[in-house]
């Protein structure tokens, strides 16, 4: 390899090619932004070509590592920018319905309202609930997810990943039905 990215590099022009039209396919993506995606995705591969060691992995590798590390972050970026114009502004003063179907201000509902000592004993008193009615191996599920992830919980639970599922949508039944579907 010289000391500089070739443009006229097949492995690159391929993968870059490839990695765009896959983007362009993901939600958020038009197909019109492909030659802006393939541009952004060579000024990262040769801004990123004076980390590239021969000796730590091959050319092609390496390539496939960096693209889909700056796709993964662009479409991150993406998402982004879609989630901040879907929020409206509201006055916090509006009216809106509570879990219980009461109208109440909107900044009751908000996450700080949530600190409520009250709001907080009430919710640990209706969780505590719904876990004691909840047969034995949803039981332990349920109090397992409260630690960890529903991947690594079924790991050690020795649970398969569509038993996991199953169970996760179970439990999501349980709370549903106790009302408590706002802290799903």
């Amino acid at each position: 390899m010289e000391n500089q990215l070739d443009p006229r590099d097949p492995v690159a022009s391929r993968m870059i090619r490839i990695k765009a039209c896959r983007l362009c396919r993901r939600r958020g993506f038009v197909p019109s932004d492909r030659p802006d995606i393939q541009q952004e995705l060579w000024l990262h591969l040769a801004a990123q070509f004076e980390t590239f060691d021969p000796a730590i992995r091959p050319w092609e590798c390496w390539v496939s590592v960096i693209l889909d590390r700056r796709c993964i972050s662009l479409w991150r970026q993406r998402n982004a920018e879609r989630r901040t114009p879907v929020r409206e502004a509201c006055s916090l003063d509006e009216s809106v319905p509570d879990a219980d179907g009461r109208a109440v201000p909107r900044h009751e509902t908000t996450p700080e309202a949530a600190d409520d000592p009250t709001r907080l004993r009430d919710l640990e008193r209706d969780v505590a609930h719904v876990i004691a009615s909840l047969p034995d191996d949803l039981r332990a599920v349920a109090l397992a997810l409260a630690f960890g992830t529903q991947n690594a919980v079924g790991g050690e639970l020795d649970v398969s990943r569509r038993s996991m599922t199953k169970a996760v949508d179970q439990l999501r039944e349980f709370f549903l039905d106790a009302g408590l579907d706002q802290y799903l």
